[in-house]
């Protein structure tokens, strides 16, 4: 079976002989706030071998293995200080299974101790797959939430689920998650959650950190992400799955 081409960046070389298997346990091994940010870890990489293709005309593998480890090491450097209690955050993941259960895996080994929804699981049997989560799920209805008696029944053993804007606190931040971005937020928060919108975004406004997990389903933009959020330092990560 081919491996699945990685993310682009301008116009970024397929490398489409690596596994992505490989990169995806690299995600969470490092898990760390100078990776992934934005439009992931990868793209960091494959910018960088573009640079290189400029210069020369072919990128040999000790090249490849060259960015690869430099890469590892300063993530790797970098997650000796960071905290484990680790926040996942997902959105818009529209019934896809596959994705859903990666997001699954992602969150239970990187021990999650809680996993946001910003709405759009749509149907219960979807929802059924959180069951998979060592780890409650709090969620919002979203636009195309159509069975809400059927997510709430499911919700039950698994977490909440609720009508946005959905205010907790959690790690001692207080956090406000919406399905449609906020425009006027009419209560102090720490962070905001949003979705809808299909686009990954981690924004610093003040101090305020507003995170959008993009797709998790990937049916519109044709990428699958979440976020790895620490709380406590107001750090979040925009994985791709």
């Amino acid at each position: 079976m081919n491996p699945r081409p990685l993310p682009r960046q301008g116009s970024a070389l397929p490398l489409s002989y690596a596994p992505a298997s490989y990169f995806q346990d690299l995600y969470i091994l490092m898990k760390s706030p100078l990776t992934c940010q934005v439009r992931g870890w990868l793209s960091l990489i494959v910018a960088e071998m573009n640079l290189k293709k400029e210069k020369s005309s072919r990128i040999t593998c000790a090249t490849f293995g060259k960015i690869i480890g430099r890469r590892l090491f300063y993530a790797l450097k970098a997650r000796l200080s960071y905290n484990n209690n680790m926040i996942g955050i997902m959105s818009d993941s529209h019934d896809n299974l596959v994705a859903i259960n990666k997001a699954i895996d992602i969150f239970n080994r990187a021990d999650c101790s809680l996993v946001i929804h910003a709405g759009d699981i749509i149907a219960p049997f979807a929802a059924q797959e959180l069951r998979k989560l060592k780890c409650p799920v709090k969620a919002v209805f979203g636009n195309c939430d159509g069975e809400k008696d059927g997510l709430i029944k499911v919700f039950k053993d698994l977490g909440e689920i609720k009508p946005a804007p959905f205010s907790f606190i959690e790690d001692n931040r207080r956090f406000i998650v919406s399905h449609y971005p906020l425009e006027d937020v009419q209560e102090e928060a720490d962070i905001i959650v949003f979705g809808h919108t299909h686009r990954s975004q981690v924004s610093q406004q003040g101090e305020l950190l507003v995170i959008n997990p993009g797709e998790t389903g990937g049916w519109v933009k044709g990428v699958c992400t979440v976020v790895l959020l620490e709380a406590e330092k107001m750090s979040a990560d925009i994985i791709i799955l």
